[in-house]
């Protein structure tokens, strides 16, 4: 299956940088919950920011728009229960579906990785099986990272993505095929998967990557990104070179 749309591929250019870089900075979360407790940031898909509190058995969300003074923030409340090493069990009042993730901390505490393991309604059955889950190899795509008051602080002062080196735009449009693998793996086992929940997975790594890179993905762009490259023959053609995601 060839994907040839160049608004997705686009899309894809600058999000995957080599996945092994960011998992040799995982550290083991510790046995106690106490070491993931605190204020921990990030932005959503509409770019507001969400302050996560944890405390012992909850994760408090709270998403404000600071673009618009007169918004009234969205507070979300889930309970975490620990289980063994680094899972914890999340639910919400009124869901049915609960899901049971791991919590891993990376770059020295700053930044903490939530990845889904299991999901389902029956609380038991999830107890029972999520220590036979094996890794997924798209895992990459669906961690959500949350940041510390001091590594978002930087992030919100790093440049945007029209702000790129030309270096890290081709560095980026060359490490896009690292993404592939795990799309390819995905769809198989989600046959299903719309082309929006596939794009948002995508959308969701590349602004992982850029943040890692050193850029801020949700900085409001002063223009077109790739208006000044475009009488760069490499990138021009690194751009509307067609996506596939098959090998």
């Amino acid at each position: 299956m060839k994907i040839k749309n160049n608004m997705f591929a686009v899309a894809i250019t600058i999000f995957s940088l080599v996945s092994c870089q960011a998992q040799n900075t995982i550290k083991t979360v510790p046995d106690s919950i106490a070491t993931i407790q605190g204020k921990w940031f990030t932005y959503n898909i509409n770019y507001q920011v969400v302050e996560s509190v944890l405390n012992d058995n909850m994760w408090i969300a709270t998403t404000k728009d600071y673009n618009n003074e007169s918004s009234t923030p969205q507070v979300d409340t889930s309970y975490i229960k620990k289980l063994e090493g680094k899972h914890y069990l999340i639910s919400r009042l009124g869901w049915k579906r609960k899901t049971v993730a791991k919590f891993e901390l990376a770059n020295n505490g700053s930044v903490l990785n939530v990845t889904p393991v299991v999901q389902g309604e029956d609380e038991a059955i999830l107890l029972k099986t999520y220590k036979n889950e094996t890794e997924k190899p798209w895992n990459a795509l669906q961690t959500m990272q949350l940041l510390n008051a001091a590594r978002f602080e930087q992030l919100k002062n790093a440049p945007g993505m029209d702000e790129m080196t030309r270096e890290d735009m081709i560095k980026s449009f060359e490490a896009r095929k690292e993404i592939s693998p795990m799309i390819i793996e995905y769809m198989k086992a989600n046959p299903d998967a719309g082309r929006y929940r596939i794009q948002r997975m995508v959308n969701d790594y590349r602004n992982k990557v850029m943040i890692k890179m050193g850029y801020n993905p949700f900085k409001m762009l002063k223009g077109n990104p790739y208006k000044r490259f475009e009488n760069d023959t490499e990138i021009m053609k690194l751009l509307n070179e067609p996506m596939s995601w098959e090998n």
